[in-house]
């Protein structure tokens, strides 16, 4: 009790001492190593509350210790059950990547989205948020929207906005700009109601992005500087990166390659792609790398592609067809149109066999990539259709990075409330 009033109240460093002392053995814990020896009646729901508590300060590590500790006792409670194994698949997702998430919340959670209750909708706004960070959108589509349709009327507020928010970023990302526009809209009203800090500025973010895709340059303006006013308060790395990406796309909308740069810029680790956090979509990168190139810095283009590859395949994710695409274009750039055509004939062939990854056909500057059987559009495209509302093509991706508050680790009554700061 002590421990989540603390978290409430947001001191993490007493709340980190009150549940560690609350689930060792002898009250008087020092880490979670010390939970090992735990007798089988420890309550669930203090080891849920502390992994919770490491999951939102990025400690994947001790996180993945007490989740599993936590699903060993077999907690007859759903919720704390639930929450343990969110615990345990963002925490792996944290250490290895969205796919590897992804791939140890299949063992609870196996069957498609329409086949899940309503009793497991924390468990799927879950999975939908990393299949999000997994590249998997048409999955994290169909999770999230199942969660937001079958959600008990007694489901946290909390986890009823962050699945309307992520939803309307994977939406974004897939192109159904009026779709998102109402999700950000919706998570943006239940943010107001409840006063959810934790993820307003990704609120805002998400609604810039449509705004700035469809030329409404004011609006845009706006909603990017209020992402970043909502960020600097909270200061958590899902809200800063999210702001980043709604300025990002408001100056990839107005053609500004140096505003693209400036916003994306410092995501990349300076070079160090381990300081990259593992579970980020990456989806950032190339319209970062796109814009390097159309500033002429052709050869720093060429080291964020090779860093890019890089990152991906430490993270499972299948970039391969917008590699090639880059390195395509960095030819091109270069004169040299014979190993552009070389390099743009394999992700040609991809695209006869592979589904579109925004799901429908791409504007692009010179071309277009259509067809049912697309694959990725040229990572120097939009995402989104041109329609009659939408002048201007918006980014390929609205967001990623790290998200430090997630569905299913609300704690005590004021749940989300309060940003927990770290002492």
């Amino acid at each position: 009790m002590l421990g989540t009033l603390a978290v409430d109240q947001g001191d993490a460093a007493a709340a980190e001492r009150w549940l560690l002392a609350a689930t060792a053995p002898d009250g008087d814990a020092t880490g979670p190593e010390d939970h090992t020896d735990s007798p089988a009646d420890i309550g669930p729901a203090a080891l849920c509350a502390l992994g919770s508590l490491y999951v939102h300060q990025g400690r994947a590590i001790e996180a993945v210790t007490l989740a599993n500790r936590a699903i060993s006792l077999d907690p007859a409670d759903q919720a704390q059950e639930q929450a343990a194994w969110t615990v345990l698949a963002l925490g792996e997702g944290m250490l290895r990547g969205g796919p590897a998430g992804l791939a140890r919340l299949t063992e609870r959670l196996p069957g498609a989205a329409d086949w899940v209750s309503g009793a497991d909708t924390t468990l799927l706004i879950t999975r939908g948020t990393l299949g999000f960070y997994a590249g998997r959108t048409v999955a994290a589509a169909a999770d999230l929207r199942a969660a937001v349709r079958v959600a008990p009327r007694d489901l946290a507020p909390a986890q009823l906005s962050r699945a309307h928010l992520q939803l309307a970023q994977v939406l974004l990302t897939s192109g159904e700009w009026d779709d998102a526009l109402v999700h950000a809209r919706l998570a943006l009203s239940l943010i107001s109601d409840e006063q959810l800090m934790w993820i307003e500025a990704q609120a805002h973010a998400a609604l810039a992005t449509v705004a700035a895709g469809r030329g409404q340059w004011a609006t845009a303006a706006s909603g990017v500087s209020a992402a970043h006013a909502a960020a600097a308060v909270l200061g958590t790395s899902e809200a800063v990166f999210t702001a980043r990406f709604a300025q990002a796309a408001l100056a990839r909308a107005r053609d500004e390659p140096n505003g693209v740069i400036d916003s994306l810029q410092p995501l990349t680790g300076a070079g160090d792609i381990r300081a990259i956090p593992m579970l980020s979509s990456l989806g950032w990168w190339p319209p970062l790398i796109a814009a390097t190139i159309d500033t002429g810095a052709v050869d720093a283009a060429t080291r964020d592609v090779d860093q890019l590859a890089e990152a991906a395949s430490d993270r499972l994710l299948d970039f391969g067809a917008r590699i090639l695409g880059l390195r395509a274009r960095i030819a091109q750039a270069r004169g040299d149109l014979d190993q552009a055509a070389c390099s743009s004939r394999p992700w040609t062939r991809s695209a006869r066999t592979t589904r579109c990854w925004t799901g429908r056909c791409c504007s692009t500057r010179s071309a277009r990539c259509c067809g049912p059987g697309a694959t990725a559009a040229p990572p120097w495209t939009s995402s989104a259709p041109r329609t009659s509302s939408s002048p201007r093509p918006g980014p390929s991706r609205s967001a990623s990075g790290w998200p430090r508050t997630w569905p299913g680790l609300a704690w005590g009554q004021q749940a989300g409330r309060r940003a927990v700061r770290s002492r």
